[in-house]
């Protein structure tokens, strides 16, 4: 599952005590490393705001900070483009920028179900070994629509998943 780390910066002591959070605190801290090598890129600012998408969504879980669905199940990348209303391939390129070292803001922390079938999601092999804007490919993220090196393939609400890149 994926989790935003740091969550802490996200929460206050009334945020706390709210149960249904209707509201998201962010860190103003606008000269941080992560956040200028996260800008630093020609979909940056994209990057960014889909980062924002996918911390709203996970300040709504049922575990603040982890995405995880309503029914206590992990989201997937999917599911979270579908609840962001995000091109997949914008989540995809978020999350694998954000999960890399120089970012590392979304970490992966795998369920009893990912261990027991050796499951890695491929945005997180990608983000230990590769650049930021290498695009995860089709065999790697398990035959999902990815980014434009898969090719032009369409989520399930027909968004196509190279819509995000430049």
């Amino acid at each position: 599952m994926y989790r935003i780390k740091q969550w802490d910066s996200h929460e206050n002591n009334r945020s706390r005590e709210i149960k249904d959070l209707r509201w998201l605190a962010f860190p103003n801290k606008q000269d941080g490393d992560g956040y200028l090598t996260l800008l630093d890129h020609p979909r940056g600012p994209s990057h960014y705001g889909c980062f924002v998408a996918i911390a709203l969504l996970a300040s709504k879980s049922p575990e603040r900070g982890v995405l995880l669905k309503t029914s206590g199940t992990p989201h997937t990348p999917e599911t979270i483009a579908r609840k962001t209303h995000m091109p997949l391939c914008l989540v995809l390129e978020t999350l694998e920028r954000c999960m890399g070292r120089e970012i590392d803001w979304i970490e992966f922390v795998p369920t009893e179900k990912d261990q027991a079938s050796l499951f890695q999601p491929a945005v997180e092999r990608r983000a230990a070994r590769q650049p930021d804007d290498a695009p995860v490919t089709e065999s790697e993220s398990g035959g999902r629509a990815t980014c434009a090196a898969a090719g032009p393939r369409s989520d399930e609400r027909g968004r196509t998943a190279c819509e995000c890149a430049g």
